[in-house]
């Protein structure tokens, strides 16, 4: 009897943990975000490479005053917002003549920085892949992606791996880069690896924001 009356407790904890879990998610996703996708940007040759990248500045809605001074993840170049990982894929885009693609995430994060690494919290321990917006038809002609993002709690944003398990990536060649201020790759390789099976998922590579060009073209000349 006492056996089942503390299975009963247990399974009450669990449905009130799952459900608070399910409210905070709710609290923290923001508004659907109203800006429309620019969708695969050509490079100046035909290539068989694509440069994707998710990055938060394009994430988050504008009107929270966002800028570089409050936002340690968002630099200002040419008047406009841009992520890091942004900056860094047009670098990699450039050197690798490759063309380029901006992930969208349908609903915001929050802009007080806690607050998305909390929802990303929660992303990460209960496997939620956030739905995206605007997605290719198809990048079967590319045999190289380059795949950029943030690093949040060890790991490529879920977001990742929404984009890449709406593809079939056989025989296709997965290169992920990263910008942290403090983190290491982690296990992304190990969350990435299931979500794209059938290509060749190369070790990720770890950037600091001030990255310079010529320490990303050696990398660039390693990863061919």
């Amino acid at each position: 009897m006492k056996t089942r009356i503390l299975n009963f407790a247990i399974g009450i904890a669990v449905i009130i943990i799952l459900i608070l879990v399910l409210v905070i998610y709710y609290c923290l996703s923001g508004q659907p975000l109203n800006y429309e996708n620019e969708g695969i940007i050509q490079g100046d040759n035909d290539t068989n490479s694509l440069v994707v990248y998710f990055t938060r500045a394009k994430a988050i809605n504008h009107d929270d005053n966002v800028n570089s001074d409050s936002h340690a993840s968002v630099q200002v170049e040419n008047n406009q917002i841009e992520g890091n990982t942004e900056t860094m894929a047009k670098m990699i885009q450039e050197k690798t003549d490759s063309d380029l693609y901006a992930i969208t995430v349908d609903k915001s994060y929050r802009s007080p920085f806690l607050a998305t690494s909390l929802r990303a919290w929660v992303e990460k321990q209960f496997n939620m892949h956030p739905e995206l917006t605007n997605l290719p038809d198809d990048i079967d002609k590319y045999d190289v992606i380059y795949i950029g993002f943030p690093i949040w709690w060890y790991i490529a944003p879920t977001i990742i791996n929404t984009f890449l398990e709406q593809y079939d990536l056989r025989d296709k060649t997965i290169i992920p880069f990263a910008t942290s201020g403090m983190s290491g790759m982690g296990k992304t390789n190990d969350y990435l690896e299931n979500s794209c099976k059938g290509a060749r998922l190369m070790k990720g590579q770890r950037f600091d924001e001030n990255v310079s060009a010529d320490e990303l073209s050696d990398w660039v000349k390693k990863m061919k």
